[in-house]
Parts: structure tokens; sequence; C-alpha cells
């Protein structure tokens, strides 16, 4: 049997509107013979995706009366840093005024990589 091919994260809004389906098409707590295919397809979506959207939907409402079926992602994804901000700002700290001049000077005296200064200043988390 072949896998499906599937989305890999799937925005929000279309979470939202396939609960709400799921919701439509029920008929004594099961999906008529055939549905969950369609939407399977319909979505680009494997059965795995489709049961765990309409699980997470029933288990939020059971709690708190309203159906969140939104991506537990945002702002978890994504490498972990390996210094913290704060971490980074004593190290600079550490460095005296005269060596701060530059990015340059400052990533050598610091040890801190001229690309993650300059990130900091983009952010604005660090000011010159």
């Amino acid at each position: 049997m072949r896998r499906a091919t599937t989305k890999h994260d799937i925005p929000n809004d279309q979470r939202l509107s396939l609960y709400h389906e799921l919701l439509q098409h029920k008929e004594n707590g099961r999906l008529p013979y055939g549905k969950g295919k369609e939407l399977m397809q319909q979505y680009g979506l494997s059965k795995q995706t489709l049961s765990k959207i309409w699980k997470a939907g029933q288990e939020s409402k059971a709690r708190t009366g309203l159906a969140n079926v939104a991506n537990k992602k945002k702002g978890r994804c994504g490498r972990p840093r390996r210094r913290s901000i704060k971490d980074l700002e004593v190290a600079i700290k550490a460095v005296p005024p005269h060596l701060r001049l530059t990015l340059r000077s400052l990533a050598v005296s610091s040890g801190i990589a001229p690309t993650t200064l300059w990130r900091l200043l983009q952010s604005k988390k660090l000011r010159r």
C-alpha cells in the first residue's frame, strides 16, 4: 500500500474548516462511509492527521466548552539557541568600551560570532 502524500503543517484556518466539516457531516457520532477518505483527499491529509484534529477539537471542547484545533508549534519551532540573550548581554558588557566600537572587534573580544551580533542588532535586542 502506498503512503499518502500529505502536507506537514496545516495552517490553523484549514484545521478549523476541516473540524467544522467533520462536525457538519457527522451522523450519530460517526462519519458516513467514504466521507473521511473524501476529506483526506480534499485537504491532502492522512487518516492519522484527520483523527488527531478531531480528537484535539473534542478534548478541548470537553475541557473549555470551545473547540480549539490550532497548531501548538507557534514560538516553539526551530533550532534551540546555544546561548540565551542574557548570556550574550553579559558577554558583551564584559568587553571594555574601546573594543566595542565595531562588530568585528566586539566579536573577537567577546567570542560571539559576528553573524550572531548582527542578528541581535537586526532584531533590536542589541543597541549600537
